[in-house]
């Protein structure tokens, strides 16, 4: 359900030195939560959606999505707006072997409604704002559960070319966006996708029924099953460190390490209080993540490879979101938001 009312916010990118100091930030005001933080050769990419309410008597809602590119220093260097006339809801993005972003996601025009179709989005845009190409494929609602399908996930293989995941089939697109075949599989909704260091895919889906049971997979290149285990939370990301050791988040805002036979092995602990940690991100083999702690204040935490707690970071004040972090070589890039005002003072992390 979307919401009906216009809040106003601000966010921020910050970039993070020595791990113990701002050196650089940019502010902005635009409304709702930027997220989805990507990393392109230490030029930041993340999306932005200005929520307008409803308007006219059709109860028509004119929301915009963005996609900004910013600089090494936290400056904007463009802001794409998604050319459609209602909210896309970006599910995903990654980094592309060229060195730009892909994102994929749906467009919401309507309540999901048994037997309606989705239009959903497939972009890629290089680092000064052009989009490469752009397609809004229109798909047919499932046969499982009634409901419209969606654009949820995206991996890119190693000859370039892309696979998308939707409710109940797997897209091939080619490298220049050109949908290429579709065919089904039977995970159910997948949540998260990553393509690994072996040339596989490890996703995480959940099935449709109540209660909906969760699941690791891992693929091969075809979408076929290769290992299946049921676990107990969903995951919204997974990265995999130089070891070949498979990180993800879950749905109750933890890091898990997972083994080859996709068994969690190490859970994110904290003898400092409890955290909620909203993104993470790998810089030699060290996992750094953003999240907020149980009095809503904001902070960057570092773990080792085995999730043993080494360094957090907390800010003063409460009212700062931090949404979304990448790493470079000696400095992390982190996306907030501030709930509370539409100004806000530096503060030192």
């Amino acid at each position: 359900m979307k919401k009906i009312y216009v809040v106003t916010v601000v966010f921020f990118l910050y970039t993070v030195q020595s791990f113990n100091a701002q050196t650089n930030w940019s502010l902005h005001s635009y409304d709702d939560s930027p997220k989805l933080l990507v990393n392109v050769n230490g030029f930041q990419f993340f999306v932005n959606t200005i929520y307008s309410g409803l308007v006219g008597n059709t109860g028509s809602f004119l929301d915009t999505t963005i996609v900004f590119g910013v600089s090494q220093n936290g400056k904007i260097k463009f802001k794409h707006t998604v050319p459609l006339s209602e909210y896309v809801n970006i599910k995903s993005s990654i980094k592309t072997l060229d060195n730009q972003l892909l994102i994929v996601g749906e467009y919401l025009n309507s309540c999901d409604v048994i037997g309606n179709n989705k239009t959903c989005l497939i972009m890629k845009i290089d680092t000064i704002g052009t989009a490469q190409f752009m397609q809004t494929p229109t798909l047919t609602y499932t046969t499982g559960n009634g409901f419209a399908q969606a654009y949820t996930s995206v991996i890119q293989k190693p000859d370039s070319s892309f696979l998308v995941f939707s409710s109940d089939y797997l897209h091939h697109y080619s490298k220049s966006g050109i949908l290429t075949s579709v065919q089904s599989h039977s995970l159910g909704s997948v949540n998260a996708s990553a393509i690994t260091s072996n040339s596989t895919i490890i996703a995480s889906h959940s099935s449709s029924s109540y209660p909906s049971i969760n699941s690791l997979s891992i693929l091969d290149l075809t979408g076929t099953v290769i290992i299946t285990n049921t676990v107990t939370n969903a995951y919204s990301k997974f990265m995999q460190n130089s070891l070949g050791d498979y990180y993800g988040l879950t749905s109750n805002h933890l890091i898990e390490k997972i083994n080859s036979s996709l068994t969690t092995i190490n859970t994110s602990s904290l003898s400092q209080g409890s955290f909620l940690i909203n993104d993470f991100d790998i810089l030699s083999d060290t996992i750094y993540a953003c999240g907020k702690n149980s009095s809503n204040h904001s902070a960057i935490l570092k773990f080792d490879k085995n999730l043993t707690s080494q360094y957090i970071n907390t800010l003063p004040n409460p009212n700062y979101n931090f949404t979304s972090i990448s790493c470079q070589t000696n400095s992390l890039n982190i996306v907030a938001n501030d709930w509370a005002t539409n100004s806000a003072s530096t503060n030192t992390l």
